[in-house]
């Protein structure tokens, strides 16, 4: 080889290897999201997608099952665990995004804490994709399933489909 060829060579290497690390994904959502405990740890330092509200839930329409809806003594927070999660490709959120809604008495103290990870792989297809969890203030899994609560948590959130199943996040 001469070496003018050896140099074309060597750039030629170079600007491929730049072109693939430019092209590679720093953090890619993950094909399946299998939430744990440790998914819920430290939830009160995430963004919070609304500002912390009292007064009737959206969910009162449901006679008040979910997230204490007609008590209108009950404060709520609603939490993102990806700071600036936003929906992607198809009006999607990735999987691995974590919503909480953590509802409190009039006091200040912890009264429930739901949550919904957009899990993937098929997990809920016809919902989604969506995880529904109930989670004790110890941030301890205390249920969780496709069908949480009867599949109440499907039924509510079927009427936010166009939205990914979402009601809070724009």
């Amino acid at each position: 080889m001469t070496i003018p060829t050896i140099r074309l060579f060597i750039v030629a290497v170079f600007c491929g290897a730049a072109l693939t690390a430019c092209s590679e994904t720093t953090n890619p959502a993950p094909a399946e999201f299998i939430a744990t405990d440790a998914s819920f740890a430290g939830y009160a330092a995430w963004e919070k997608t609304t500002p912390e509200r009292t007064g009737l839930d959206p969910a009162s329409f449901l006679s008040g099952g979910a997230h204490d809806g007609t008590d209108t003594t009950v404060i709520r927070n609603m939490f993102v665990n990806k700071s600036g999660a936003t929906r992607g490709t198809g009006g999607q959120f990735d999987n691995g995004v974590v919503f909480l809604k953590e509802t409190k008495n009039a006091d200040g103290t912890i009264k429930q804490i739901l949550a919904m990870t957009k899990r993937g792989n098929d997990f809920n297809k016809d919902n989604g994709n969506w995880e529904w969890f109930m989670v004790g203030t110890d941030g301890i899994i205390i249920d969780r399933g496709a069908n949480l609560m009867g599949g109440m948590c499907n039924a509510c959130h079927s009427g936010a489909k166009t939205t990914d199943f979402v009601f809070t996040r724009s």
